[in-house]
């Protein structure tokens, strides 16, 4: 059984998250010509943003399971609208969903993506569309994300071009849930969970 690491890059002066520098959470990362991609360090955040290769590497060596205190598994990491928290939600890892959770089953294509109670249809078709392009989906959806035993330590992580440069959002792997069914976006293989993470990390950023 897996402990548990929680890691957060903006607390305030009493340990608490803040959402006052959310931005500072998150690696730029430049390309290569051969479509390798590094991090830079030019946008001058400050704390520095959280760094998914060190904070997997922490997570492995020490035999925990990531946890996000800058994206916690509350209410208030679903909707900011003020309304009472709904009991029936309960926010789970994939493990406990399925028995064998895969990031991808069988590829990728526009049929892996569903839409759940979120009326985000703009997302899905985004997402859907982003199979068709597999240079830019490798660009966002890194390929060293994975459920293999010996790599996962419940840490992910998207990449998202925002105001003219590729950002890296890190995230763990609890998903909201009712009755072990995810609430918001599926894959058509209830095994395969690359868009429902894929849309947490977007919900972050």
């Amino acid at each position: 059984m897996k402990r548990v690491i929680r890691a957060s890059v903006a607390d305030s002066e009493d340990g608490s998250p803040t959402l006052s520098r959310r931005s500072s959470r998150f690696m730029v990362v430049d390309f290569t010509n051969d479509e390798i991609a590094h991090k830079t360090f030019n946008n001058h955040q400050n704390p520095p943003p959280q760094d998914f290769y060190q904070l997997k590497q922490r997570c492995l060596s020490e035999n925990t399971l990531f946890e996000d205190r800058d994206f916690p598994p509350t209410h208030a990491s679903l909707t900011k609208d003020g309304s009472n928290p709904d009991p029936s939600v309960q926010w789970l890892r994939p493990g406990q969903i399925c028995r064998k959770p895969k990031f991808f089953v069988e590829g990728v294509s526009r049929f892996d993506v569903r839409q759940g109670s979120l009326n985000d249809c703009w997302l899905l078709t985004a997402t859907a569309n982003l199979t068709a392009n597999q240079r830019i989906f490798r660009k966002t959806v890194p390929l060293d994300n994975s459920f293999e035993e010996e790599e996962y330590a419940g840490i992910f992580h998207f990449r998202f071009w925002q105001f003219g440069q590729w950002v890296d959002v890190v995230i763990d792997d609890r998903l909201p849930t009712k009755d072990r069914r995810l609430i918001f976006m599926s894959s058509s293989q209830k095994n395969e969970f690359w868009s429902a993470l894929l849309e947490k990390a977007y919900a972050k950023l």
